[in-house]
């Protein structure tokens, strides 16, 4: 889905994509909860670094 969201690359910058072996039950397994917290920080400090900017798309 998310490779056909949008042709043209426009808002390719603003998605990300993230797997783990474990697949959506991350927290089966250590190894993949332990990445998975941090993948979400990571969001969480990215996308607050922009919150008073006004998006393009």
């Amino acid at each position: 889905m998310i490779w056909q969201l949008n042709a043209d690359g426009k808002l390719k910058k603003r998605l990300s994509f993230k797997g783990y072996d474990s697949g959506h039950r991350m927290y089966l397994r250590n190894e993949d909860l332990i990445k998975a917290t941090d993948d979400i920080r990571t969001f969480i400090t990215k996308s607050s670094i922009n919150i008073n900017k006004g998006s393009k798309y």
